[in-house]
């Protein structure tokens, strides 16, 4: 019961997020993903990490990062916003 009430209180404070949110702020936090998604690996330990983290994570995608990017390009924030409120959990 409380982890599903911090569940929805995290979902409720994103659905602000993104009704408040500017576009040229979504642009900004949506430029700056792809970046991030696209910076090259400098250095053995960053690559072990990263693998470390997927699997922690329970994720074994190791390509995802690569594809998130595409996948990034192509979302607005009215997308957002309709698949947000398209999503509503119900158990």
């Amino acid at each position: 019961m409380y982890l599903e009430s911090r569940v929805d209180a995290f979902l409720e404070q994103l659905r602000a997020t993104i009704e408040t949110m500017s576009a040229e702020d979504f642009e900004k936090q949506r430029q700056s993903l792809i970046d991030k998604k696209l910076t090259k690996i400098k250095n053995l330990p960053e690559e072990a990490h990263r693998f470390v983290e997927h699997i922690e994570d329970g994720y074994c995608d190791f390509l995802s990062r690569a594809s998130i990017p595409g996948s990034c390009h192509c979302l607005t924030l009215s997308n957002l916003s309709i698949c947000q409120v398209n999503s509503r959990r119900r158990f």
